[in-house]
């Protein structure tokens, strides 16, 4: 679902800004030159960003090898994958981890790369 912006352009110094029309209603100031004021320029019914997922792992049949992307880059050469999620409630933190080892080409040998992330409960 896309959320509603707006663009703002400063009278004096053309610096544009986007954002919400809420956002505006207590900055209405350029906070680049501080001397002009922001005027609505357009409406966008777009994203304010465009995301891209951290970490994304797509796995076709049991048999097949996972494609995984990592910051908008597909992994290959990838040797051991792990994931664990768990919720969050009254008694734990929950968590996230993830693990890639991939081998990396590079000055006529491969170089094994992890790349690893823990979050709440999940670091020991």
């Amino acid at each position: 679902m896309s959320e509603c912006r707006y663009e703002y352009k400063c009278n004096a110094c053309g610096s544009k800004i986007f954002t919400t029309k809420r956002f505006l209603s207590f900055a209405r100031g350029c906070q680049e030159c501080d001397e002009g004021e922001l005027e609505i320029g357009w409406f966008h019914n777009k994203p304010m960003y465009d995301p891209k997922p951290l970490l994304t792992i797509v796995l076709d049949d049991i048999g097949s090898v996972p494609t995984v992307t990592y910051k908008g880059e597909e992994i290959k050469l990838k040797t051991n994958i792990s994931f664990e999620w768990d919720t969050r409630d009254a008694l734990n933190l929950g968590g996230t981890s993830y693990k890639v080892e991939h081998l990396e080409e590079g000055h006529g040998m491969n170089v094994l790369n992890v790349i690893e992330k823990r979050t709440n409960e999940h670091i020991d």
